[in-house]
């Protein structure tokens, strides 16, 4: 490596430094946005087999369960990784308060 960089002119290293430095860039950002979708797979796990996901995408998103799932699997949608967004994160986040709070007066209900 030090052979190959050392061959290179001044001009010929600052554009394997920028191009390397640009790289790294990408592949940082493809990184996180794969962390970004297992964490949100991982915490859906339990949850939803216990709910309808074509409901959930429906009601709260206006959108179908195919959507929902290519967001939540990281799948790619024009050459890109899905992810949801921080404001699909917060209505998603109000659909799961949402769910619970129903859940939890149904448990009371049920209380003798």
């Amino acid at each position: 490596m030090d052979a190959f960089f050392n061959s290179l002119t001044e001009v010929q290293r600052k554009e394997v430094i920028q191009s390397t430095d640009t790289e790294f860039g990408r592949i940082r950002a493809e990184v996180m946005d794969i962390n970004d979708t297992l964490n949100v797979r991982d915490l859906l796990a339990e949850i939803l087999p216990l709910v309808s996901v074509s409901h959930l995408s429906k009601k709260y998103f206006d959108k179908s369960a195919s959507w929902f799932y290519q967001r939540m699997n990281g799948n790619l949608v024009h050459g890109k990784p899905a992810k949801f967004t921080p404001d699909e994160l917060i209505t998603l986040r109000r659909a799961l308060d949402e769910l619970s709070e129903k859940f939890s007066q149904t448990s009371k209900q049920l209380a003798v």
